[in-house]
């Protein structure tokens, strides 16, 4: 599965040649707890439907707090083009225990 990350993940991958083990999302997403929000307007995804998938998963089974917010409307700039949205699935994620 690969790690959902930074918008330079495919360049480093292609650098390296490979995907490996390092490209996971954490373990133990009850330890770590991931927030990936993405605008379904964009062009390129940073992520996988799988990725995707155990986010949700781990939301609807309740097992961590980890999830993933597809964002409409929004493309690249997600933040400055929904930010009410962000800020309120920020402050959501944050206050969840």
């Amino acid at each position: 599965m690969i790690y959902m990350s930074y918008p330079y993940f495919h360049l480093y991958i292609m650098q390296r040649g490979v995907l490996d083990d390092t490209c996971t999302l954490p373990q133990d997403l009850s330890k770590v707890p991931v927030l990936y929000m993405y605008g379904t307007e964009k062009a390129g995804k940073f992520h996988t439907e799988q990725s995707i998938k155990v986010l949700q998963r781990e939301t609807d089974e309740k097992t961590s707090k980890s999830m993933a917010v597809a964002v409409d409307g929004a493309g690249h700039y997600l933040y400055l083009q929904k930010p009410d949205k962000c800020f309120d699935c920020m402050v959501k994620f944050m206050k969840e225990d």
